[in-house]
């Protein structure tokens, strides 16, 4: 089990998760934790790297970033698998439970 959360930690995850939002931000945060537990437990086959920001720096920075990957998606937080966008928050919450299985 997670610290901070009921569900199971999946040690099968890999790959490297870039989870970008704004200061405030839940989500955001709620994804750092998962992802740093899921990390934690895969003996460095999943690596974590975060960034936050004053959200006026955000969402300018959501909506080049966005443009550049050829998605829409301007909520915090921004999230990245390997390069590839990944999504938001329900979307990494989700890869975490299920990636390898």
């Amino acid at each position: 089990m997670g610290l901070f959360s009921s569900k199971p930690v999946n040690a099968a995850a890999s790959g490297h998760l870039a989870i970008y939002g704004y200061e405030g931000c839940s989500y955001h945060y709620r994804a750092i934790q998962r992802a740093n537990e899921t990390a934690a437990a895969t003996g460095g086959k999943l690596t974590v790297e975060s960034q936050t920001w004053p959200r006026p720096q955000f969402k300018q920075w959501a909506a080049a970033e966005s443009q550049k990957l050829g998605v829409r998606h301007s909520t915090s937080p921004f999230v990245t698998l390997d390069g590839k966008f990944l999504g938001g928050c329900d979307d990494t919450l989700a890869w975490l439970d299920s990636a390898g299985r």
